[in-house]
């Protein structure tokens, strides 16, 4: 995954897996960054990477649920990943 990277840092397969990786170390913040980044890497077409983010969502919403700020941004953050599927 590192070699793919090194010779493009744009793969979104070797993003996902390296977001993947995150994930299971609980770096959520990182996995985010990365899941975002192969998503970016297709325009908006790696249903892999668009599932991963709105997987954290889903958790950043049950984590935070009792904080009612959050649960706009939680919806917000959805649409924005339903309409970069569209995109």
């Amino acid at each position: 995954m590192n070699e793919a990277l090194k010779v493009d840092d744009k793969n979104p397969n070797a993003l996902s897996l390296l977001g993947e990786l995150e994930l299971k170390n609980d770096d959520w913040v990182k996995a985010k960054e990365t899941f975002r980044a192969a998503n970016d890497a297709t325009d908006g077409k790696d249903s892999y990477a668009i599932l991963s983010l709105v997987y954290i969502f889903i958790s950043d919403f049950f984590a935070f649920q009792n904080n009612k700020n959050h649960h706009i941004k939680f919806l917000l953050g959805c649409s924005k990943l339903i309409a970069l599927s569209y995109q």
